[in-house]
């Protein structure tokens, strides 16, 4: 999940919502494994960003 805090991009846990990686503006990722740092959340995945994603307000990651 892609978004925007304090006027900086971030990659966000779809599942807690956590802010994990910033991410510049227009970046596109895919097949880098990621996983979440939280406490009680665990998730854990493959983070894909392609160009598409960018001002959505729902997870594009499947869970």
């Amino acid at each position: 999940m892609i978004r925007e805090v304090s006027g900086q991009w971030w990659f966000c846990c779809p599942r807690c919502g956590k802010k994990l990686y910033p991410l510049r503006a227009g970046a596109v990722c895919r097949g880098v494994l990621a996983h979440c740092r939280e406490r009680h959340c665990g998730w854990s995945g493959e983070i894909i960003v392609e160009p598409g994603d960018w001002r959505q307000e729902k997870p594009t990651l499947p869970a």
